[in-house]
């Protein structure tokens, strides 16, 4: 069987085209941030620091809604801080959520617990622990 050059040449491009959607659903997939996270935050997750932290800040991978947003600070028994009204640290970005804290903390462990929604509405939580030296 004899392929003609233009029919060859339609082979050719027929699975070049496909192969490079495939690999644009794969990689594209696997990068894509489908929901909010959580970057960083200060103090990090696990971090023992010297002194009781005046605040406590997380930084998002997208912006979220203070108005449904809830923050928590416990000590190891469970106890909660008292916490001040959270912030943005930059309200054009609506990124970086600055959580003053108000209430006393002691030396200890404590466990941080968040929740946001982003701007499409969809809830997102997670919690971490520091320890105050």
């Amino acid at each position: 069987m004899r392929i003609v050059p233009m029919a060859l040449a339609r082979l050719v491009f027929r699975t070049l085209a496909t192969s490079a959607v495939a690999i644009a659903f794969t990689t594209g997939a696997a990068r894509a941030p489908w929901h909010t996270r959580l970057l960083k935050s200060s103090p990090a997750a696990n971090e023992t620091v010297a002194s009781p932290p005046p605040a406590i800040t997380l930084v998002f991978s997208e912006r979220v809604d203070l108005a449904v947003s809830r923050f928590r600070l416990a000590d190891a028994k469970g106890t909660a801080v008292a916490l001040g009204k959270a912030k943005f640290d930059d309200p054009q970005k609506g990124t970086t959520v600055v959580v003053p804290v108000s209430g006393a903390i002691a030396h200890g462990a404590y466990t941080v617990t968040w929740s946001v929604a982003a701007d499409d509405g969809h809830p997102v939580k997670g919690t971490f622990g520091f320890v105050v030296r």
